[in-house]
């Protein structure tokens, strides 16, 4: 027979300009119901954008995921820094440092990292 499994989700989002500062806030829950029982989940982000020139923009993040509101000390979270610029329409590079927290036995989900993209869409 078929397995009887839901996924419920809720969701709250904003978004809000104060001065040259956009923002973006969201927060997700989701609710597995599984054969094994409920396994619940909340996920959360904020964003700060700051054009200070045109073309220059900094970038701050702060996301949280706690994988299993059941259990305590789970929650993993994530800074970001990062500086974007566009030189040219549809040509974005970006520099950033990203801190990793998460549980203090996982090496992986405690870590910095550096990084340089070029997005280039069309």
């Amino acid at each position: 027979g078929a397995i009887d499994e839901r996924r419920q989700m809720g969701n709250l989002f904003m978004g809000l300009r104060t001065y040259n500062i956009a923002w973006l806030a969201e927060y997700d829950y989701i609710v597995d119901d599984l054969v094994s029982g409920k396994h619940k989940q909340g996920i959360g982000f904020l964003e700060a954008n700051l054009e200070y020139r045109q073309g220059h923009n900094l970038k701050l993040t702060y996301e949280y995921l706690d994988p299993d509101t059941d259990i305590d000390e789970d929650e993993r979270v994530r800074y970001s820094m990062i500086w974007e610029y566009t030189p040219i329409r549809f040509n974005q590079i970006r520099l950033g440092y990203r801190r990793n927290e998460g549980i203090p036995q996982n090496d992986q989900q405690n870590s910095d990292e550096i990084f340089v993209q070029n997005h280039i869409y069309f």
